[in-house]
């Protein structure tokens, strides 16, 4: 039953990622269209990096301590993105489920 819950959190991480990037791009105080580029961009970045080099079934799939790592760097990322726009107890929320995740993945062999 953990490991099912570990991985369903393992998906809504990745959706909030997405999520928190999307909104920080529109809410940037640039120009209209840099807000609408980056708004649409960032998550579109993150998704194929994750989809190439994180999804369990790409082919150019990383292992090991090089996936967590980039793991651990694009979650960052999103922490980062979530505290700049003022979401400073969300993003520190966000990051502890991150490390636990993580951690537990790695002891379900689940990663």
């Amino acid at each position: 039953m953990v490991k099912l819950t570990n991985l369903v959190l393992s998906f809504l991480l990745e959706v909030m990622a997405v999520v928190v990037l999307g909104y920080v791009g529109f809410t940037l105080e640039v120009s209209k269209v840099t807000c609408f580029i980056a708004g649409l961009g960032l998550p579109i970045v993150f998704i194929l990096i994750w989809g190439r080099f994180c999804a369990p079934a790409s082919p150019h799939r990383l292992s090991g301590l090089w996936l967590i790592c980039l793991k651990l760097l694009m979650f960052c990322l999103a922490a980062v993105s979530l505290f700049l726009t003022n979401g400073f107890l969300i993003s520190i929320l966000f990051f502890v489920l991150v490390i636990l995740n993580i951690g537990m993945s790695i002891r379900f062999k689940t990663l």
